[in-house]
């Protein structure tokens, strides 16, 4: 009877080690979670502020070219917003390079038309090419090539 005793205090002993171990690493668990939503509120608060700060710019960089009379042009520091307001057929120039225009691409106007391009495998300089072509009177390019990796969603009829 006394090596059962033995055995079932040295359980009882396991037990209540592993029921401390779990108490200190839950708490250290939620305290790793505080300051997560703690990141991320800062970086959101912080990703906040650069886009004010980079939509101030533009209009500094607008009012500038429009003081010094500068002849606008497709740039790639311009938003996707000031790309389609440029030239009435920027839109259709930039879903040629599989640039927006489709329901399963989440660029937005508010996107910076280099690094949009860059994250869809866009070539940047062929595609301010074509745009900046639209300004010299210049004809919509032909479909481009599809960048690899791009993600592809077929419709599915029956």
């Amino acid at each position: 009877m006394e090596t059962g005793s033995i055995l079932a205090g040295a359980a009882l002993v396991a037990a209540i080690g592993g029921w401390i171990r779990a108490g200190q690493t839950r708490k250290a668990l939620d305290r790793a979670n505080r300051e997560m939503e703690s990141l991320r509120s800062h970086v959101t608060a912080s990703n906040n502020i650069l886009e004010r700060k980079i939509e101030d710019l533009g209009i500094v960089i607008r009012k500038r070219a429009v003081a010094t009379g500068q002849n606008q042009r497709f740039h790639i520091d311009m938003t996707v917003a000031e790309a389609l307001a440029l030239h009435p057929q920027a839109s259709t120039v930039m879903a040629q390079f599989h640039l927006g225009g489709c329901s399963s691409c989440s660029i937005s106007e508010s996107h910076i038309l280099g690094p949009a391009a860059e994250s869809y495998g866009v070539d940047i300089d062929r595609l301010l090419a074509a745009l900046n072509n639209l300004l010299d009177g210049g004809d919509i390019p032909e479909k481009q090539p599809r960048p690899e990796g791009l993600l592809t969603i077929e419709a599915i009829t029956s």
